[in-house]
């Protein structure tokens, strides 16, 4: 391949999964020095985002040592244990906020922050940065994080909103890992009406459910936080969804969708907004009633199989499974190897990506 132009060889290479690139780089000092600049990384992270390939489960169990599971898509029933950054420290509950471009935005109360890449393995630890941002507030209150990427300033942020329930306070701190600063705003009119949800990336913004105000009044609503202006905004909800309660927001294949369940009857419909930003884009993916579990409260879809006929589906009972759009079978996964209950699961993005390039500080490797 020495006689290839790089560009050919580049393109060629930007279409291969991570781990065999990986091995790559020791084919030679052209190939490792191709594969680990910034360019090819971008190229690479494109080529995913476009064909949407090389996604994985990633899903934290229930249990006190507080392990993590990747699960390939192709074979969501086969679990591999991750290393990530906290877990050799025994110490605390860690969480994901987020995952953007194959990154991982991991917390632990004790010891803080890390960005992590579960394919590359590495990671860069942030362990003063919500301690920094600690208040007397954080005591007796609510937060909810995000983690995204803005592509005007090619910079990944951090989001948190922290929201009191004993006194008047609302207060949203905003990350720059890049500049490695941040700052405080007191200007948020909204309520976030989930105390388990993260933001959700997609389109150069962060989403959660809220209602506007300080109290839990009038109908719920999607609320984004673009990452460029640093700036609210509301996204509208489908005109089809009346008497439905939104109880989760996502993101599936490229678009935003929202799950709308109802008091009066055991259903729960799935919307997706085909084009972002458009209300009459938004098309009924499926609906189904409580016929495996009890709740349909938290419904979450994530993917859909190859052939683009099922949709895979997590419910509140800690249950995965395959919802076939033709006829609406359900089809209960049952992970092999592992007997504990997991209680959540994020869709990650096989990827390069580091953030090696936007912090002076060294980038480690679990």
């Amino acid at each position: 391949m020495s006689s290839l132009p790089l560009d050919l060889i580049s393109d060629i290479l930007s279409r291969l999964p991570v781990k065999p690139l990986l091995r790559f780089r020791c084919v030679s000092k052209r190939f490792c020095s191709l594969i680990d600049s910034q360019d090819f990384v971008k190229l690479h992270l494109n080529q995913a985002i476009e064909t949407n390939s090389g996604l994985s489960l990633i899903v934290p169990t229930l249990t006190s040592d507080n392990k993590f599971f990747s699960l390939e898509l192709d074979s969501v029933d086969n679990p591999v244990e991750i290393e990530y950054p906290f877990k050799k420290y025994n110490r605390g509950h860690t969480s994901v906020i987020g995952c953007c471009h194959g990154l991982l935005a991991m917390f632990n109360r004790r010891l803080g922050m890390s960005v992590f890449n579960p394919t590359t393995k590495k990671f860069k630890l942030f362990p003063q940065f919500w301690s920094d941002c600690y208040t007397d507030y954080m005591t007796n209150n609510f937060h909810f994080d995000g983690f995204g990427y803005d592509a005007s300033t090619d910079d990944y942020k951090l989001v948190r909103i922290i929201q009191s329930y004993k006194v008047d306070y609302l207060e949203v701190i905003i990350y720059s890992l890049k500049a490695d600063t941040w700052r405080r705003t007191r200007e948020f009119p909204y309520y976030i009406l989930d105390d388990r949800c993260n933001g959700v990336f997609i389109a150069g913004a962060l989403h959660w459910l809220a209602a506007r105000g300080s109290v839990r009044t009038g109908q719920n609503m999607i609320l984004a936080f673009d990452l460029k202006s640093e700036k609210f905004y509301e996204v509208q909800q489908p005109h089809g969804m009346k008497g439905g309660f939104c109880s989760q927001v996502g993101v599936l294949r490229g678009c935003l969708w929202i799950n709308s369940y109802y008091h009066d009857e055991p259903r729960c419909d799935i919307w997706v907004m085909k084009e972002y930003g458009s209300q009459q884009s938004w098309s009924k993916l499926c609906s189904f009633s409580k016929m495996l579990h009890e709740t349909c409260y938290y419904t979450e879809a994530f993917a859909f199989s190859k052939d683009g006929d099922k949709a895979l589906i997590y419910q509140h009972s800690r249950c995965l499974h395959w919802y076939n759009l033709k006829d609406h079978k359900q089809d209960v996964i049952e992970i092999h190897n592992e007997n504990q209950s997991f209680w959540d699961a994020f869709i990650c993005m096989g990827s390069l990506a580091s953030i090696d390039a936007y912090t002076t500080v060294g980038v480690d490797t679990v």
